[in-house]
């Protein structure tokens, strides 16, 4: 029997090679990561990103996150400031 997988996660990153889904960038190792369960082609498995790009990008679902408590015992951001980054606008691309 199979154990049931959360549909998110919020842990730091075991290793340095991850890539952000969001960013494409690597995820540092222990930085901190969240991760959306996704059914892949081998089974169940998460998608991970940087928790800063997904508040910009999925806040709804980070906050779901923080109602389950899943930030206990993790150096994050506060729920606020994840907040802020979302609603922040995005800043113009540098002129050349």
């Amino acid at each position: 029997m199979s154990e049931e997988l959360a549909p998110y996660k919020l842990e730091a990153a075991k290793s340095g090679r991850t890539k952000c889904k969001t960013c494409r960038r690597t995820i540092k190792k222990d930085a901190v990561r969240f991760g959306v369960l996704i059914e892949g082609p081998y089974g169940p498995g998460y998608h991970w990103h940087h928790l800063t790009g997904a508040a910009r990008k999925r806040l709804e679902e980070v906050e779901e996150a923080w109602a389950l408590d899943l930030h206990k015992g993790l150096k994050v951001p506060t729920l606020e400031k994840l907040r802020k980054l979302a609603e922040a606008k995005p800043k113009p691309p540098a002129e050349k």
